[in-house]
């Protein structure tokens, strides 16, 4: 049941990230509100003035595949363990059985 929570958060985390990241590439930064010329007092934060900061999209896809492979580790955990429960009832059935109880 909490392998099965984690995964669900999982999903939502990944689902969140992908639409964070494939809206945000099309994000455009309004400057008709600036009274006076930004470059005077803005920084150097290594995108042009008025540009929109996209996310650091280059490093959507390595979040999104660890991710996945968490979500893969996940899905194997619940499967492991449903199985191991089957076969625990099933020889539990078994012995009550066999000892007559």
């Amino acid at each position: 049941e909490e392998a099965q929570q984690g995964l669900d958060a999982l999903n939502m985390c990944i689902d969140l990230l992908d639409k964070f990241y494939k809206t945000i590439a099309k994000e455009e930064v309004d400057l008709s509100l600036v009274q006076k010329n930004p470059e005077d007092d803005a920084p150097d934060a290594g995108f042009d003035n008025g540009e929109a900061y996209l996310g650091g999209q280059s490093g959507s896809g390595g979040i999104l595949a660890m991710l996945d492979v968490m979500k893969s580790d996940f899905t194997r955990t619940i499967t492991e363990t449903q199985k191991a429960e089957e076969n625990a009832e099933q020889d539990h059935l078994e012995f009550m059985t066999q000892s007559g109880m």
